[in-house]
């Protein structure tokens, strides 16, 4: 009798050593270089057991379904990108995947880039859905409208704030792109609203023409130049004449433009519409928001032409700046036949 009870006492001591082996006890092959492991969104725990079994990250795929069940974490495993440590336990490997951290990925959107390049470039840079994302941008959520203050009809081109940002693998569309939504309204803070207001000019106006600025200046000590040389135009009533924003309706950004592309009948050419066109037409970085609600005091210059340096030359009047284009293009005709 006490023979069978000795029996049975080590059986379950055995089997209770091996359950806690199986939980608690270090696993591996001994090396250890952590490994990377994705969950995918919409994975069930079944699915992520076997996954961890098939690379050896586990022993045994129903002992950590148990476990979770055990620890009421079924579903608390999180999509995303983890590093596990090869050769840690089973519960420890159930623990980095309830509570991270998540490994992320950085993706860069400078200035100047319009909607549909900062829906590619996050599109490709985190393997989102394009279709998705370009939905999004262009019929945004109410509560994005009210935070930025659009109506019905304008997207988010010009609010996607340039900068960057690190998500994890697997994040959604919506989520990121309020990231961004976010990162601008925290960017145009209440002393450039109020400056805003000081100047006449509406959050949208002014995100309007820095997109402008973005586009025509390269170097950031002349943005509040050709912001002053804009407001110059808006406030005497003369038309823009921005090449860029015609780039825009043409979907033509970069390209050099004709002058047949210059009578487009488009609300964003500023050659034959007066003042501002309808919303932005790139996202501006902070440098160009600012050269807008702050311009360079007391500069009168109407016009600007490129100076074959990566800067502009600024003229007061028409005969100054036809002396300046003069020189460009003798400049630009040097350069070629040096060629």
């Amino acid at each position: 009798m006490r023979a069978r009870l000795a029996v049975a006492v080590l059986a379950i001591g055995l089997i209770g050593f091996g359950a806690w082996s199986a939980v608690f006890a270090p696993y591996g092959s001994g090396t250890t270089v952590p490994a990377q492991f994705r969950v995918r969104e919409g994975a069930s725990l079944q699915q992520v057991a076997r996954q961890l079994a098939e690379e050896d990250l586990i022993r045994n795929a129903l002992a950590l379904r148990v476990w979770a069940r055990i620890k009421s974490q079924e579903r608390a495993v999180r999509a995303g990108e983890y590093e596990l440590a090869r050769g840690q336990s089973m519960a420890a490997t159930l623990q980095a995947l309830v509570a991270g951290p998540l490994l992320t990925h950085a993706v860069t959107l400078p200035e100047g880039w319009t909607r549909r390049q900062t829906v590619s470039g996050l599109a490709k840079g985190l393997e989102l859905d394009a279709t998705m994302l370009d939905s999004l941008s262009l019929q945004p959520p109410d509560d994005w409208r009210r935070q930025l203050g659009l109506d019905a009809v304008q997207s988010l081109e010009g609010y996607l704030f340039p900068e960057t940002y690190r998500f994890a693998r697997g994040v959604r569309a919506g989520t990121v792109l309020h990231t961004l939504v976010d990162a601008f309204t925290r960017t145009f803070d209440d002393s450039m609203r109020t400056r805003a207001d000081e100047i006449g000019m509406s959050v949208h106006q002014v995100v309007t023409l820095a997109s402008i600025v973005e586009a025509e200046a390269v170097l950031d000590r002349e943005r509040p130049r050709v912001a002053a040389v804009y407001l110059n135009r808006i406030e005497r009533g003369w038309k823009l004449e921005a090449d860029p924003t015609v780039a825009y309706a043409l979907d033509k950004i970069g390209d050099r433009l004709s002058y047949r592309d210059l009578e487009v009948d488009s609300a964003y050419n500023t050659y034959r519409n007066t003042g501002l066109p309808p919303g932005p037409i790139n996202s501006p970085g902070l440098s160009s928001l600012r050269a807008v609600l702050w311009p360079e005091p007391g500069f009168q210059a109407m016009y600007f032409v490129a100076d074959g340096e990566g800067g502009h030359r600024f003229s007061r009047t028409w005969q100054e700046h036809q002396a300046a284009v003069r020189e460009y293009r003798k400049l630009q005709r040097t350069r070629r036949g040096g060629g």
